[in-house]
C-alpha cells in the first residue's frame, strides 16, 4: 500500500519460466464452479480476444491473479484505492533455473498474447524483471 492509501500492489513472484504453468486444481465442485465463473466474468469483460481454456488449463495461477486483480479493483474503487498487478520476476536466478531477462520478455509477450489477445495487460498490471544472478 502507498503511503497515501491510493494503491495497493500485489505481487506475484517468479524465479524460472516453468512457475508460471499451472491448471485448475480445486476439488471441491462447487468452489471449481464458482471459481470458473468469476475467471469467465473478468475474462469476458476484459479479455475477450484470449483464450479462456489457457487461462484453466496452462496458465491458472496468471488467470486467478489477473481475477483477483479486477475484483479487488471494482470493490475499492468506492474507497478510491487503486490495485496494481506487479509480476516480479527474478532474472539470472542460478540457484536452480537461471532465466535471462529477454526470455522472460519473450515469454510474458507469447503468453498475454494467447491468454489475453494483447501483448500487454490493459492496465493495473506490471511486469518487472529483477536481476539476481
Amino acid at each position: 500500500m502507498t503511503k497515501d492509501n491510493s494503491t495497493l500492489y500485489l505481487v506475484e513472484a517468479k524465479a524460472h519460466l516453468s512457475e508460471l504453468k499451472s491448471k485448475i486444481s480445486a476439488k471441491n465442485p462447487n468452489s471449481k464452479d464458482l471459481i470458473l465463473k468469476t475467471m469467465k466474468e473478468v475474462f469476458e469483460s476484459n479479455y475477450p480476444k484470449g483464450s479462456f481454456q489457457m487461462w484453466t488449463n496452462e496458465y491458472y495461477q496468471l488467470a486467478n491473479r489477473l481475477t483477483f486483480l479486477h475484483k479487488l479493483n471494482e470493490k475499492l474503487k468506492i474507497k478510491n484505492i487503486n490495485v496494481k498487478l506487479v509480476l516480479l520476476n527474478f532474472v539470472g536466478d542460478y540457484t536452480y533455473r537461471p532465466t535471462c531477462e529477454e526470455k522472460w520478455n519473450m515469454h510474458y509477450k507469447e503468453v498475454f498474447v494467447n491468454m489475453i489477445g494483447m501483448e500487454i495487460p490493459k492496465k493495473d498490471v506490471i511486469v518487472v524483471n529483477f536481476p539476481v544472478g
